[in-house]
């Protein structure tokens, strides 16, 4: 049983015993105890020729006289059962004897895929994930064969053993880069060899390999190529790190977990999904995601995969770990710093946005009850509960019942702890400092309350009076906290950004949360600085403030008038341009200004500014060059029309040598239909004011008889129209008659 506890533990498998059955005694046989021994764990079986993976129970029976020899009979029997399935499992993990390395040499020259050789091996009870040379062995020709197919003449040379053995350069660079990437010279000896290389003709070659030594050509490449790296064999990690796809899912299928972790620099243990991330290998992030590589795994520092890549600015990543396998954006590390602490910290501002869109995306839905925080009930309701709740146990019955502003953050803790826990990554956790700001700026009734206490030593209570403003208040908690979650210093991203700006290296990060997101510059930390004190406090590292506030105002202040004194220069370097061109522009228009046509003289006289007349001309002035332009007036009135014939020496009328000289115009035509509807017009006026003026003469006759009349002596007759009146009507009757006459036709 101890042999089967050893081996079942080398193969990560739990081993139980149970009674099954327990046979009486009859008069052939004695009592008999049958005992099963179960082992679980992860399985490989084969399956329509193909191994397949699954988790579940074996089970192996033992029949013994007691239930001790009954237990050893069905833990012998699971070892027999284990060693002939899996063979394996008699060796240490990761030791594959030269037996079954020949088996998968010469199945690989067959043409077995190397991901179906590494899945039997694993069917088989061996950790072939484990042994870095076969792993390296199988890569290496998978991709020297790959080369191969693509080029037959990539090795360069006759692949029989009667070649000169020189290696070309595409070889040789092969090579090199290999070496350099972590393979052992040694495997790659092997590799060549199993290709037909003939390791005898080109001995100083194989030396090099097995020595792991780049080629001398290679040495004198760039620094940024060769640059210097600690000893490090190829492995599942490196290949997680440096982005290579096609060995990252070999090793998955040579048996490697997808959670497995390794010890990198400081001492820090990160799985290879942290080191994708980090790297933005999004490939390499999806396929250790779909093989069972939990997203929510953390490092010796607490920070999981989507803090390496939000610190890194990783977009890509970020969206595939919180919406395809539904990473918590809220969760915290060592220091309780967010996925967005980080992306702040290091200036990420792309990442930045989109965790904060991710952050306002799920406190929207939940606001508005779409996402639901609760298999039971709503967030609405949960608020009424809590509504419901606080009085009846935290007052006494004589008391009436109220809820106090003093119970919020209570109250909100109360309701996030009814939410579903895997419900609670959605929203941020409420802190007391977040309540302070919402109950200063987003309480709908602030002076809500009551006086309390013996007279002269009242106290004043504040209350919440109306569930409704319960529910604004819980909002504004969770709306606020999504995007102003704190670390244990009480920072926020905006205090990180602020901390760790220099030089406005962190500008475009502060501007996107400040004002694309709203984030609160106000909020204060353990050490009572803002997040603009952040940027002015001294942090004695080049680059950095001076640490006064009175002088980076001094500073700032040189630096705008500095600008303004540069933008002075830019604006009188624009307007003498302007001017340079304005009067290359004049002069070109003196030479093509006599092929004007006449619209674009009428463009020069708008632009113009009129100086006086000369009938029949107007005169005007082009302010930029001071030149005159005669243009001829236009008539519009009769005045304008007398004017324009007394410049002429005489009416339009005045020749009456004939027919054709007394025939009109159509412009005096048109003047004299203005002529006469004016007068028109004009009469008409004086009628209406004439009836108007008799009509009230008549009425005040009337009212003076009604008032005075009946046989009165000392009655005066009605007032009449003084001389004046008189007159100006005999004018008005007179001009109106005379009007008439010379207007009969038009009349």
């Amino acid at each position: 049983m101890s042999v089967l506890d050893i081996q079942a533990k080398k193969r990560q498998l739990t081993v139980g015993y149970r009674l099954v059955e327990e046979r009486a005694p009859t008069s052939m046989h004695a009592a008999y105890f049958v005992m099963e021994a179960v082992l679980t764990g992860k399985w490989f079986d084969m399956v329509d020729g193909a191994p397949q993976q699954f988790v579940g129970s074996k089970r192996f029976q033992g029949i013994g006289k007691t239930t001790r020899d009954a237990k050893f009979k069905s833990a012998e029997s699971a070892l027999v059962k284990l060693k002939s399935m899996m063979p394996g499992i008699a060796y240490t993990p990761g030791v594959i004897p030269e037996n079954w390395m020949k088996w998968v040499r010469s199945n690989f020259a067959r043409g077995v895929p190397e991901y179906k050789l590494c899945s039997m091996l694993t069917t088989k009870g061996f950790h072939p994930a484990r042994n870095s040379g076969l792993m390296q062995h199988l890569i290496a020709s998978a991709e020297l064969k790959k080369e191969l197919e693509r080029d037959e003449e990539f090795m360069g040379m006759n692949l029989g053993h009667d070649g000169d053995g020189i290696v070309v350069d595409t070889l040789e660079a092969y090579l090199d880069n290999k070496l350099r990437m972590g393979f052992d010279g040694a495997v790659l000896v092997e590799v060549m060899a199993s290709f037909g290389f003939p390791p005898e003709k080109n001995p100083s070659l194989i030396q090099r390999l097995r020595r792991n030594e780049v080629s001398a050509g290679s040495q004198l490449a760039p620094a940024a190529i060769i640059e210097a790296k600690r000893p490090r064999c190829r492995d599942f990690f490196q290949a997680c790190e440096e982005g290579s796809l096609f060995e990252v899912k070999l090793y998955l299928h040579a048996g490697m977990p997808a959670d497995a972790s390794e010890e990198v620099v400081g001492g820090t243990r990160r799985t290879g999904l942290m080191l994708a991330a980090q790297n933005g290998n999004l490939k390499i992030c999806r396929a250790l995601l779909r093989a069972g590589a939990p997203p929510s795994h953390a490092d010796t520092l607490g920070r999981t995969a989507l803090h390496l890549a939000a610190s890194k600015g990783h977009v890509e990543v970020i969206k595939l770990l919180v919406h395809d396998f539904e990473a918590d954006v809220h969760v915290i590390d060592g220091q309780h710093n967010t996925p967005l602490h980080l992306a702040a910290k290091h200036a990420q501002r792309d990442a930045v946005h989109e965790l904060m869109c991710i952050e306002e995306d799920y406190t929207r839905q939940v606001l508005t009850e779409k996402l639901p925080v609760n298999d039971s009930y709503k967030l609405s309701e949960l608020i009424k509960q809590a509504w419901e709740h606080f009085p009846p146990v935290k007052l006494h019955k004589s008391l009436k019942p109220r809820f106090y502003k003093d119970w919020l953050f209570e109250a909100v803790w109360w309701t996030f702890d009814k939410f579903d826990v895997n419900k609670r990554r959605y929203v941020t956790e409420p802190n007391q400092r977040i309540l302070e700001y919402v109950l200063e700026r987003f309480d709908p009734d602030p002076d809500a309350g009551f006086f309390s206490g013996k007279r002269g030593e009242e106290v004043w209570t504040n209350t919440i009076e109306m569930l409704e403003h319960l529910e604004v208040l819980v909002h504004a908690c969770i709306r606020c906290a999504a995007c102003h979650q704190v670390n244990k210093l009480v920072r926020t991203a905006v205090h990180e950004a602020c901390f760790e700006n220099i030089v406005d290296s962190h500008g475009p990060t502060i501007d996107c949360m400040v004002n694309l997101h709203g984030c609160n510059m106000l909020f204060k930390d353990m050490y009572g600085n803002r997040a603009y004190d952040e940027l002015v406090i001294a942090r004695n590292r080049p680059g950095t403030p001076s640490g006064t506030s009175l002088r980076e105002q001094l500073l700032t202040e040189g630096r705008d008038e500095l600008i303004e004194a540069r933008a002075k220069e830019e604006a009188e370097k624009e307007r003498l341009a302007t001017m340079k061109r304005r009067d290359e522009t004049l002069r070109q228009a003196i030479f093509d200004g006599l092929e004007l046509d006449r619209s674009g003289w009428e463009m020069v006289r708008s632009v113009s500014q009129p100086k006086h007349k000369l009938p029949p001309y107007q005169v005007y002035v082009d302010p930029d060059s001071g030149n005159q332009i005669f243009c001829r007036m236009a008539v519009t009135t009769a005045a304008e029309m007398k004017e324009l014939q007394a410049s002429q020496g005489g009416g339009l009328g005045a020749d009456t040598g004939g027919d054709e000289e007394n025939k009109k115009t159509p412009e005096e035509e048109r003047l004299e239909q203005l002529e006469k509807a004016e007068r028109k017009k004009a009469r008409a006026k004086k009628r209406k004011a004439k009836r108007k003026r008799s009509m009230l003469a008549g009425q005040q006759a009337l009212e003076f008889q009604s008032k005075f009349g009946g046989g009165n002596a000392n009655a005066l007759p009605p007032p009449v129209p003084s001389a004046v009146e008189a007159a100006s009507d005999d004018d008005e009757s007179d001009g109106s008659d005379s009007d008439s006459d010379s207007d009969s036709d038009s009349d």
